[in-house]
């Protein structure tokens, strides 16, 4: 991978990581009140966050291993992006609590499945963007995708609280 087009490619998975983070992130917030305004008891909200925390979790060893061995770590990234951003606009739609719970696995879900192989093509593409210089491009690397993360974490209250409100 040439220095320009892995910074390009590190760019775009920035960017691509944003609006993932902006649904997820959004979505965190109401994990717990909305399944409960659903109907779900306390036992079972709980039950279900630890349970996706646990899937999401643990699939990051398990989707990291199979991505390396077959090495498509596309595939594993696009399909754990497309569970992540499915399954939060979805549970604006769901209407009944079992359903809020199974999107609410499928969010962690999708996030285990695709995190690992993206950190693995990133770290790629921050060897080569500096090949020469190790030290400044794993910085740049470190640097652009907290920063799109973080942006996102910051933005998507921002434009929750713009919205208008029923009440």
């Amino acid at each position: 991978m040439r220095n320009r087009s892995a910074l390009h490619f590190v760019l775009i998975i920035g960017i691509a990581n944003f609006f993932a983070d902006f649904t997820y992130e959004g979505a965190r917030g109401i994990i717990g009140p909305f399944p409960g305004s659903l109907g779900a008891s306390a036992v079972v909200v709980g039950f279900v966050a630890g349970l996706g925390e646990l899937m999401g979790y643990g699939l990051r060893s398990v989707s990291g291993y199979f991505a390396d061995r077959s090495h498509r770590h596309w595939a594993f990234a696009f399909f754990g992006y497309a569970i992540n951003m499915f399954a939060v606009p979805a549970l604006a739609l769901s209407k009944q609590w079992p359903l809020a719970a199974s999107l609410v696995v499928s969010e962690r879900i999708g996030r285990g499945i695709r995190k690992p192989t993206v950190e693995a093509m990133l770290s790629y593409a921050g060897k080569s963007i500096g090949a020469d210089k190790p030290s400044p491009a794993i910085a740049l690397r470190f640097a652009i995708q907290p920063s799109a993360l973080e942006f996102a974490s910051c933005v998507k209250p921002m434009c929750q609280s713009s919205l208008p409100h029923s009440s």
